[in-house]
């Protein structure tokens, strides 16, 4: 299994075997599971399926190619704010999901807790609702100026609260699905924005956006402040090597579901993950 770590200055990842020891067997295995989501933009591939059970303070990003689970430690900040680049917008936004239906499968409301910020609300808002996810839901708004610059600023306020000793609670996932929005949303949003993406993980408030790979030259400034890059599929690899820390060649993609991120050993290559696994039975535990 790989998780986020502490690093040296200015390098997103690092994998680490045996998570805390939790009393819960994460399955193994996983990629030689058959009980997976069959996924025809991957040209009718199955996913791997998620694990059924994860350590307490983690969710899931997506499998290696090894089988295990590439986990965020939800307790470890480290890593920082995280950037999902992909030009497929479906698994942007599918990793998003990942990340809080594994995170909420592990951690009742009053450990996780999450905030959506999209151009899209009603696809998550339809996601909410189908799923039952709403116990550990703060809000889902659209990216425009008036809402979110009131959540930013209470989140930020959250922040400094926490870094000061002053407050604790559940960890807060902010998930912004199309960081491009976010241009337009004025400056006092922007101001709130840059403190959560640079202090917000220290006060267990993480920031997780995505954007189009194909974005990349137009958001400069931000590549910068987000610690974490994950890169996915697109037509041009080559907008890749614009980003800062990117010195050599990107491994290559099999498919748009596939993402890649730099750890100070080298590449990490894992997948989106499919449903979970069923329960075992007692005579298979």
């Amino acid at each position: 299994m790989s998780t986020l770590r502490p690093l040296p200055p200015l390098q997103p990842l690092r994998p680490f075997p045996n998570l805390r020891e939790t009393g819960q067997r994460v399955a193994q295995r996983v990629g030689d599971a058959l009980q997976s989501r069959t996924n025809p933009a991957a040209g009718g591939r199955r996913r791997p399926p998620m694990p059924r059970r994860l350590p307490p303070d983690t969710a899931l990003l997506g499998v290696g190619k090894d089988g295990l689970p590439v986990l965020l430690d939800l307790g470890d900040p480290t890593p920082g704010a995280v950037l999902i680049l992909s030009d497929d917008r479906s698994a942007r936004r599918e990793i998003l999901r990942g990340v809080l239906e594994s995170g909420m499968q592990t951690n009742p409301p009053h450990r996780l807790q999450y905030l959506i910020l999209s151009s899209q609300p009603e696809r998550w808002w339809m996601w909410r609702s189908e799923g039952g996810y709403e116990r550990h839901s703060l809000g889902i708004e659209a990216l425009e100026a008036e809402p979110c610059t009131r959540w930013l600023k209470s989140l930020a306020e959250l922040v400094e609260q926490r870094r000061m000793g002053m407050r604790g609670g559940p960890a807060v996932l902010i998930l912004i699905d199309d960081l491009e929005a976010v241009m337009s949303l004025g400056y006092d949003a922007m101001v709130q924005l840059d403190w959560l993406i640079k202090q917000g993980a220290e006060a267990s408030v993480w920031v997780l956006a995505t954007a189009p790979a194909s974005s990349t030259a137009s958001l400069t400034r931000w590549m910068r402040l987000f610690k974490t890059r994950i890169l996915g599929w697109t037509s041009d690899p080559g907008v890749y090597s614009t980003l800062p820390l990117i010195e050599e060649n990107l491994p290559a993609l099999e498919h748009r579901e596939q993402f890649c991120v730099r750890l100070p050993e080298g590449w990490l290559t894992f997948e989106l993950a499919g449903k979970p696994l069923p329960e075992l039975s007692e005579t298979e535990e």
